[in-house]
């Protein structure tokens, strides 16, 4: 989770790791793996940098090393993917 708000923070995988000091490969490896953990994008490519996603954005705030925001990822993901009928 660490790694994940290092990226929003930086805007960026590169950033992020040179602020953690730890090697971007592995840094961008433990974002892939949070977002196929979760069954979602955290984060769209703008440009040369990285944006947060709607879940990514909801989970921003809540975010910690313990893990506690991924149930916030999991309701907006849901919700993405949710269906809405509307009778009129």
């Amino acid at each position: 989770m660490a790694y994940f708000v290092a990226v929003a923070d930086n805007g960026g995988v590169n950033r992020a790791a040179a602020a953690l000091c730890v090697a971007q490969p592995s840094h961008r490896q433990a974002v892939r793996n949070l977002e196929k953990d979760l069954r979602t994008k955290l984060f769209h490519r703008v440009g040369r940098g990285l944006v947060p996603a709607l879940a990514g954005e909801a989970l921003v705030g809540p975010a910690d090393p313990e893990g506690r925001g991924r149930h916030v990822v999991r309701e907006v993901r849901d919700v993405e993917r949710g269906r809405i009928d509307i009778d009129g």
